[in-house]
């Protein structure tokens, strides 16, 4: 995808040069399909011209060709590139006209007027080259545009975009794309970001949520790419038991994850425990007694359930009495005493009450 065919030296791109190959015209505004009618004796016998009409034919040759150039037209080869680039080789090259011209012959005017003229054809090249394009190929292949798109990175600095298989390197980037050719965007994430949703301004495609996404522009578009920081989560070593985090489960702890802002909580307590309660040191927990519940991360955080022993009921009759638990209520414990022998009631209202405590974790 990255071949060149180059007909002429690159003076001669600039009408600066000998057509040899009898170009039809060499002025900044000629037609960009004047090659394509070229017979290929004119052009050395080479081959180039009819290789490059049967390639044209291929769609998906085309479809590249086609984006390939926006790319460049967007980048390398916009009129702001390409002056600010001949303007830094002039700064560089005009301090040694002088010996040049000692040295060699010619004048410093006669330099100056071919930069001149480098200087405008280009700008009038690159503002004129879009319309050419379109006019080449709009009833051939149906395409149409180009279209003012627009790519923001929302929040700046989280991701990076490519578009074609071009990386863009600014946000927003503002460049013009044509419609009829499928277009290729991806979105990757920077260090501690996800890749969440795409946006577009005029209808998003179908599979917006995929950080790949493949389109057709039939308008302008302003196109965002949505990243969710990755919050990191701390399981401290205080957990016990199973904690079931977005339907992963962890065991073994400390524990350190990277998780969206809401984060569903599942604890799943060791024989002989309760769930008590949840604790966060960075956010909210919907419902902080239930052992199922959702926290909503405000940064990074520690998260921890909160156990307490499950209390076993012994009662003992040495041998003097039977007992039996009151029916569904756990309520109250009833002791059938045999001749002499009395209840000690002190002991017995501790130990009700200590159940009744376990049974109301239980029930709530």
């Amino acid at each position: 995808k990255k071949g060149s065919n180059v007909l002429w030296d690159m003076d001669n791109t600039l009408d600066h040069g000998a057509n040899y190959t009898n170009i039809p015209d060499q002025n900044p505004d000629s037609d960009p399909c004047d090659p394509e009618s070229l017979g290929d004796d004119q052009t050395g016998g080479q081959g180039h011209i009819p290789i490059w009409n049967a390639l044209l034919n291929n769609e998906e040759f085309f479809a590249d060709y086609i984006n390939r150039w926006t790319d460049l037209s967007n980048s390398y080869f916009s009129c702001d590139f390409l002056i600010g680039h001949l303007d830094s080789l002039i700064d560089i090259i005009e301090p040694e006209m002088p010996a040049q011209i000692e040295k060699w012959g010619g004048n410093y005017t006669t330099w100056a007027n071919n930069v001149q003229d480098m200087r405008d054809f280009i700008t009038t090249r690159c503002e004129i080259i879009n319309g050419g394009i379109l006019n080449c190929y709009e009833d051939e292949f149906n395409i149409d545009g180009p279209y003012d798109v627009t790519i923001v990175v929302e929040p700046p600095l989280s991701g990076e975009i490519s578009l074609n298989g071009f990386d863009l390197d600014q946000s927003p980037f503002n460049g013009q794309y044509f419609g009829g050719v499928m277009q290729e965007i991806e979105a990757t994430a920077n260090p501690n970001y996800t890749f969440d949703y795409w946006e577009f301004s005029n209808g998003t495609p179908v599979m917006g949520t995929s950080n790949t996404l493949e389109y057709f522009l039939n308008s302008g578009q302003t196109i965002t790419a949505h990243f969710t920081p990755n919050n990191t989560l701390i399981l401290p070593p205080g957990n016990d038991g199973t904690l079931v985090i977005n339907g992963t489960s962890f065991t073994s702890f400390p524990d350190t994850i990277a998780v969206m802002e809401t984060v569903s909580l599942e604890a799943i307590p060791d024989l002989g425990f309760l769930f008590d309660y949840w604790t966060i040191s960075n956010g909210t927990i919907d419902d902080p007694t239930n052992p199922t519940s959702t926290a909503t991360l405000s940064g990074n955080s520690t998260i921890t359930a909160v156990y307490i022993p499950n209390p076993v009921l012994t009662v003992t009759t040495n041998t003097v009495g039977t007992y039996q638990r009151q029916s569904n209520t756990f309520a109250a414990i009833h002791a059938s005493l045999k001749t002499g022998f009395k209840i000690d009631s002190s002991a017995m209202q501790e130990a009700t009450q200590l159940y009744n405590q376990v049974i109301d974790k239980l029930t709530a």
